[in-house]
């Protein structure tokens, strides 16, 4: 079972994306969108708990509502309908892992839980407050705070499992770095770096604000700190998907990053944590981890780097092997 916890798997994503993106169908009569509901029909049951198309819907809701309310009845029916087989997948995943985080008695800190709502409510647009928010996904925010204190307490159970994994060994890295070269030589100087990025898509001046607000606190940490944690920050606030690995994009030459990023990558001094920059993307951190000569990379220079993308390899494919072996 290929299931993520998180988001809307890709194909049910881009399933939605070209559905709002298109031609809506006409709408339905008036006579079936009087109709009363169907009751909700039941997909599954996992350790003896129904999963139900309404908690399809539900789901759905909670991370596309403003996109599905703004559809015709027909189209968001159909949606729902496209979309269900993945989604059904993605409560049985998250279902299993939730059951197996109580019976570990994974209990998330109340600090984590508030933070984690903070950090929802101040993403959302600056005209949307909180409590219209959670109306327009059919929730209240104690229904709300529930499914946070689920979601933060299956992303532990699932860390806790993934340290318990064996790390890369130095032969699997030598191999990887005798096999792969080519990724390792540069022709031009290049830098290593990594990034907490804050994106700032859809926002409007007053929503900027806020973004440029919370990136510039980050940075007040992580001077603080002497750039120490800078990877655990990433992990927690960065929207980028390197945040994964603690917001590192290993090694770039010059012309791959846009100009703002590569011109700060190149210019600041390794370990300093650098002026937050604009791109297209958003604000940035950006911190240089290592500047890179031409030719080929010494193994020690890239051993880290190595060994984080292979035991992203291996977590990734734990997490699904997992989650199979708890389907029993």
């Amino acid at each position: 079972m290929n299931t993520t916890l998180s988001l809307l798997s890709a194909s049910a994503a881009l399933l939605l994306s070209q559905t709002i993106g298109g031609a809506a169908p006409p709408p339905a009569d008036a006579s079936a969108a009087d109709a009363p509901a169907p009751p909700p029909e039941t997909l599954v049951t996992v350790d003896g708990s129904a999963i139900t198309s309404a908690d399809v819907e539900r789901t759905l809701r909670m991370r596309f509502g403003p996109q599905l309310d703004a559809m015709p009845d027909e189209q968001r029916a159909k949606v729902i309908v496209d979309t269900t087989p993945q989604m059904a997948e993605e409560l049985i995943a998250r279902t299993l892992l939730l059951n197996a985080a109580k019976a570990a008695k994974v209990e998330p800190e109340k600090a984590e839980i508030d933070e984690t709502i903070d950090g929802l409510k101040g993403s959302l647009p600056p005209n949307l407050p909180f409590e219209s928010y959670l109306e327009s996904i059919g929730q209240n925010e104690a229904e709300m705070r529930a499914e946070i204190t689920d979601e933060i307490r299956i992303s532990q159970h699932i860390r806790t499992y993934l340290d318990t994994l064996p790390k890369p060994t130095d032969e699997a890295v030598a191999e990887f770095y005798a096999q792969n070269e080519e990724r390792f030589t540069a022709s031009d100087e290049g830098v290593a770096a990594s990034h907490i990025l804050i994106k700032t898509e859809g926002a409007d001046a007053a929503g900027k604000d806020a973004k440029r607000a919370e990136i510039e606190a980050l940075r007040k940490t992580l001077i603080e700190a002497e750039g120490e944690g800078f990877a655990d920050l990433a992990r927690e606030h960065s929207d980028c998907p390197s945040s994964e690995r603690g917001g590192s994009l290993g090694a770039f030459g010059r012309g791959q990053m846009v100009k703002p990023f590569e011109d700060a990558a190149f210019s600041q001094p390794v370990g300093a944590v650098g002026e937050v920059i604009e791109t297209q993307f958003g604000y940035h951190i950006v911190m240089v981890t290592d500047k890179i000569p031409a030719g080929l990379r010494p193994l020690d220079k890239v051993k880290d780097e190595i060994v984080a993308e292979l035991t992203e390899q291996s977590q990734r494919g734990a997490v699904g092997d997992y989650i199979e072996s708890l389907e029993g």
